[in-house]
């Protein structure tokens, strides 16, 4: 839950760590799962606020016919009837539990449940701060409409708190520890009208549709109903991509004519070639409406950055926007994270709305391009397209390094001097080849993996990517590209320059595909982009990229000799 709720905290923990007490003297109770446990807990602490504000509950049998039945639970209710089950068995230990609601009131037994913590908070997934009420802009929720969520997120307490008068359901098939959460909390927050259910019929359709994706959750579960779904109900679409595209499909299934779907999708469902299908097909159809890059570190240990996809009816293109620097810093438990405050989201929808700032790309583009849907593919630099040529226009040559095993190298490669000097990725640093490796074995085919001087390397895997200009010849192994310069076009230092800056790098990632860590595949890189200009301005950049590369491997040399020293000081 985003929106922060005034709780007295002390009284929270007092009641939370009273009711931890009595479940330890029940052993049925509590499991080895710490996590499981935690949400316990929090539906202990409902059942007293639940008892407390209906006086009439008396016995255990009582509670149970007021928590189960509850309409709104459209699920398998397993954890209430446990828990029921294992307080009501033993009447002194029902009057124990009973005797908790004298000592604290409706307002303090309601916020032993609000006070969730972070066990509680890896069932429920967190939708970041800023993010959901975005969400809610782009769908345009109006009173009375319906809504579903697919999958669990803090993002439907937060929404419907924002909409009162429409209408919310959560659909989960499998997690109902998740959705046991979110009864327990709507209904406590005074919200208590969301339907929970394990299934949807196959008529239902709703207004709006979220998908909160896969991040701040682990250990989801295959929603294994939503494939059936899609094989009786859209048997042609591509349903063994991904569970994550089929959930948005289902999505769309579930949405009406006019309806609209949200998703929070990552980086490599977007560009890797396995999920190409399914994004061709959905393009095609004309069903994708637009997708937002957002902010980095909105997920609090996900460093990635999250994506919004807008699914929608009859779309003759897809809108594309870079709202990747549209946060505010903030820190949670000592962490940075970014967050989205009003005035950032109202920046986003506002240039959502404008061409300025939002490009309209043809589905034929589109489909040039792979299908890539990530906004950097089709909103580039002015300055860089100015004077673009792709780096295939400049190279002669790209070559990959050599392959071996990890075995291979522990015999192979040592820092004893041979006749062939190597270079391993993790040897391009700081814009620098920093190797003193050597290869000691047999070279089948001479020349194929081999950096020549001046020619640039380039690590295959990067965020950031690491370049560097061989400053003699090397065997080059691993994921490292080799690329031969067209010396009468530009310079190797200035390519090298190039790739390095920022806007080299983001160029780079516009043709990386990938999530937690871009890949760069040759062919993307032969089409990135690298401004090259008239022959004098050229000769000037290629002279200034020669001083800095120079500059680089001079202040190499220097760390060399002074780590060198240091360690000479304790020979």
């Amino acid at each position: 839950m985003n929106k922060e709720t005034e709780i007295n905290k002390s009284i929270a923990i007092k009641i939370r760590k009273e009711v931890r007490i009595f479940m330890k003297s029940i052993p049925t109770i509590l499991s080895k799962d710490v996590e499981k446990d935690s949400v316990r807990e929090t539906v202990m602490c409902y059942f007293l606020w639940k008892m407390k504000t209906q006086p009439e509950i008396e016995t255990s049998d009582d509670l149970a016919k007021a928590v189960l039945d509850k309409k709104e639970n459209q699920y398998a209710t397993l954890i209430q009837d446990e828990l029921i089950f294992d307080i009501g068995k033993d009447k002194d230990k029902w009057l124990e539990f009973k005797s908790i609601l004298k000592k604290y009131s409706i307002e303090e037994l309601a916020d032993s449940v609000l006070m969730i913590d972070d066990l509680n908070e890896i069932y429920l997934g967190r939708v970041p701060v800023g993010l959901g009420e975005l969400v809610d802009k782009i769908l345009g929720i109006k009173k009375n409409e319906s809504i579903l969520q697919i999958g669990t997120s803090s993002y439907i307490l937060d929404s419907k708190k924002s909409n009162s008068k429409s209408l919310y359901e959560v659909y989960e098939e499998e997690n109902y520890v998740a959705t046991t959460l979110i009864s327990c909390l709507s209904e406590v927050m005074g919200i208590g009208d969301i339907v929970c259910r394990n299934k949807i019929d196959e008529d239902v359709k709703y207004d709006k549709v979220m998908i909160p994706g896969v991040f701040g959750t682990v250990g989801k579960v295959y929603l294994t109903d939503i494939e059936s779904d899609l094989e009786d109900m859209w048997p042609d679409f591509p349903r063994d991509a991904s569970y994550e595209w089929n959930t948005c499909a289902e999505g769309i299934l579930r949405t009406n004519d006019n309806g609209k779907v949200v998703a929070i999708l990552n980086s490599g469902l977007l560009t890797l070639n396995k999920y190409r299908k399914v994004r061709e097909y959905l393009c095609k159809e004309g069903l994708i409406e637009g997708v937002i890059l957002l902010p980095d570190k909105m997920y609090e240990n996900v460093w990635i950055n999250p994506y919004l996809v807008i699914f929608s009816r009859n779309n003759k293109s897809i809108k594309f926007l870079d709202a990747k620097s549209e946060y505010v810093i903030s820190r949670k438990n000592s962490k940075r994270i970014n967050l989205l405050n009003e005035e950032k989201i109202d920046s986003i929808m506002s240039k959502y709305a404008l061409e300025e700032y939002c490009k309209e790309v043809s589905n034929d583009e589109v489909e040039n391009n792979g299908f890539v849907l990530t906004p950097n593919r089709y909103i580039s630099d002015s300055n860089i397209d100015k004077n673009r040529v792709c780096i295939k226009d400049v190279v002669s040559e790209i070559k990959r390094g050599i392959s071996i095993s990890a075995s291979e190298m522990d015999q192979l490669i040592s820092e004893e001097v041979s006749d062939l000097p190597c270079v391993l990725p993790a040897d391009i640093v700081s814009g620098v080849v920093a190797s003193e490796k050597y290869y000691h074995g047999e070279i089948r085919k001479p020349g194929k993996n081999e950096a020549h001087r001046g020619d640039v390397l380039i690590t295959k895997v990067g965020n950031p990517f690491n370049i560097a200009v061989a400053d003699k010849n090397y065997l080059v192994v691993g994921n490292v590209y080799i690329l031969k310069i067209d010396n009468s076009k530009c310079s190797s230092e200035y390519v090298k320059c190039f790739l390095s800056s920022e806007a080299g790098q983001t160029e780079i990632m516009k043709y990386s595909t990938g999530s937690g860590t871009p890949v760069i595949s040759i062919s993307e890189l032969s089409n990135i982009g690298i401004p090259v200009f008239d022959k004098d301005k050229q000769e000037e950049l290629n002279k200034k990229a020669m001083d800095i590369v120079s500059k680089l491997e001079e202040s190499y040399r220097q760390i060399k000799d002074c780590r060198d020293e240091m360690n000479s000081l304790f020979e």
